[in-house]
């Protein structure tokens, strides 16, 4: 794969500011507002029995533990349903309407779309309240159609009611509370389940959310600040030092992985992280979970694989049927398959319906919009939804070959099209650098959608033995790679194959990120720098020797004439 430097960058600080249009540490001073009108006051003011409808993925569950700590601040009678992933499906729907008793139905993080239900809720004579992030409907004219509610808040709606945009169903929950809850130890609570979430949905770490995500990570990084099961949490993952990398592939995938593999896992996961006493066996299942989902989605992504490379061909869309998977690993294991493949790929499974499928798209392809494809393609499916990078969708399984020419035919275009020249930013040139980048770095985090990780080319890594050789492998079958070198380690994921293939070089050239990895020795804290790798190749440039090195070249010359 080629490479090439992105601009004339030179500093941290110019990445930074061209990934993000602006100086983004003058975010962090400002105060950001959310008005919620007449919310606040129909809540406090509401005496009868409170329903509240989340999801039950990370954002979900947060969701539900931070109107849960309002509830109780509040002394309400309040019931919290997570819908079953299988047998309910996503959001408010009349079904959850007939299992759930509250005169107030509140969702969060969905029900921006749910007007059967909502309209339903209203005929019931319940009040209804909808707090959400997600895109509204539009009728033939473009125009934005909402559901019957008392309140609804959704600022990819309608902007107006913040300073900051782009909020996960946390983040919006999390201001809330801030506004109806004035005690700190319940806003800590509440801030570190909001940065969580607002890592785990992907959300722009712009304005309020890159001041919720920062201040979270400080909390998360005080134990006596967090609530007792969060801790635990922590703990459990050896997140000693928690940043946004720990979220978003220790913590977040930890929590989700309840709703991925179990109908009712969401409520469950909301459940446990609630107590406030013998949590530990709970936390452990939670942790036993995620690593059975992680072995589900490797074993199936496998599978997957084989049937792939027996094709005649790669499609330029990869459209599978596996049979009956967990719903909540396919949209893994796609992702797995457009990473190695370089393609969109859906992967589809069976549902409680036997004549209909379900299944999950991904999509890299940054000249492409999956959910546009699927638009054109919508005649095949019984119904879809998503966005340019991820969807969901569903379809009779008489149409899966229709489905598989279809997608094909529409997006070989963007596939031929597509360049796979890669990028970095900035180049070090001498490895002793190393700290200096890294303490530059640490000045605009926390990084990730809307601030992208500034990514390195770094050339000429020597690598150092070790008493055990010149690498580490580790994962269950030794598929990832650990270097020592000069200033700092490197790790691989995936990367053991490609190591041997090009012949164990003793130098090689990289692009990766730069980071820390914290350990504690006998109670001592240990830091050291680590590269984690994008990509590497065997080393082919001859580094000039320093005056001193050619000296002593020379002398030995002299010494065998």
């Amino acid at each position: 794969m080629d490479y090439r430097k992105r601009e004339n960058f030179y500093t941290v600080k110019e990445v930074v500011e061209h990934n993000t249009s602006k100086d983004i540490l003058k975010e962090e001073d400002r105060n950001y507002q959310f008005d919620f009108g007449g919310i606040p006051d129909m809540i406090r003011d509401h005496s009868g029995k409170i329903s509240i409808i989340s999801d039950y993925d990370v954002d979900g569950v947060c969701c539900s533990l931070i109107l849960d700590m309002i509830l109780v601040f509040l002394q309400k009678d309040f019931e919290v349903y997570v819908p079953r992933r299988e047998t309910d499906g996503y959001g408010l729907s009349e079904k959850i309407l007939d299992k759930v008793s509250g005169t107030l139905i509140i969702t969060v993080d969905n029900g921006i779309v749910a007007f059967d239900a909502v309209k339903k809720a209203k005929e019931q004579g319940r009040s209804v309240i909808i707090l959400d992030h997600h895109l509204p409907a539009r009728d033939a004219d473009g125009k934005i159609i909402y559901p019957e509610a008392d309140h609804i808040i959704d600022l990819e709606a309608d902007a107006g009611n913040a300073d900051s945009d782009h909020y996960c169903g946390a983040g919006v929950v999390y201001k809330l509370l801030c506004e109806m809850v004035p005690d700190e130890t319940i806003q800590n609570h509440a801030l570190a389940y909001a940065a969580i979430a607002t890592i785990a949905d992907v959300m722009p770490l712009r304005k309020d959310n890159r001041k919720i995500v920062k201040n979270g990570l400080e909390v998360l990084n005080h134990m006596d600040l967090l609530p007792p099961t969060l801790k635990e949490l922590l703990y459990k993952n050896y997140a000693n030092n928690v940043t946004e990398s720990d979220i978003g592939f220790k913590i977040a995938p930890t929590i989700n992985a309840m709703g991925r593999l179990y109908n009712d896992g969401g409520q469950v996961c909301y459940q446990i992280l609630k107590m406030q006493s013998n949590f530990t066996p709970w936390i452990e299942h939670m942790i036993a979970v995620n690593k059975q989902r992680q072995l589900i989605t490797k074993e199936k992504t496998k599978i997957a694989k084989e049937i792939i490379d027996e094709m005649d061909h790669i499609p330029s869309c990869i459209v599978l049927y596996l049979g009956r998977i967990p719903e909540g690993v396919v949209g893994l294991i796609a992702g797995k398959l457009t990473e190695e493949y370089g393609v969109p790929s859906i992967v589809l499974t069976d549902t409680a319906d036997s004549e209909l499928m379900k299944g999950s798209g991904r999509n890299d392809l940054d000249n492409m919009n999956l959910k546009s494809i699927l638009d054109d393609c919508s005649d095949l499916l019984v119904k879809y939804g998503g966005h340019e990078a991820a969807a969901g969708l569903s379809l009779k399984k008489t149409d899966l070959i229709a489905f598989q020419k279809a997608m094909e035919k529409a997006i070989e275009p963007y596939v031929r099209n597509h360049t796979t020249e890669r990028y970095y930013d900035l180049e070090v040139e001498d490895l002793e650098d190393l700290p200096y980048y890294y303490k530059e770095l640490r000045k605009y985090a926390p990084y990730g959608n809307g601030n992208p990780e500034p990514v390195f080319y770094i050339p000429n890594y020597s690598i150092l033995p070790t008493p055990a050789g010149f690498y580490e492998t580790f994962g269950a079958e030794e598929e990832h790679i650990r270097f020592s070198g000069y200033n700092g380690k490197a790790v691989g994921f995936y990367f053991t194959d490609k190591y041997k293939e090009e012949g164990e070089p003793k130098k090689i050239d990289m692009i990766g990120t730069i980071g820390e990895k914290i350990f504690y020795f006998h109670h001592k804290k240990q830091t050291f720098l680590q590269i984690q790798m994008e990509d590497f190749w065997k080393s082919e440039n001859v580094i000039p020797k320093t005056h001193l090195a050619m000296k002593i070249k020379d002398m030995a010359e002299n010494r065998e004439r």
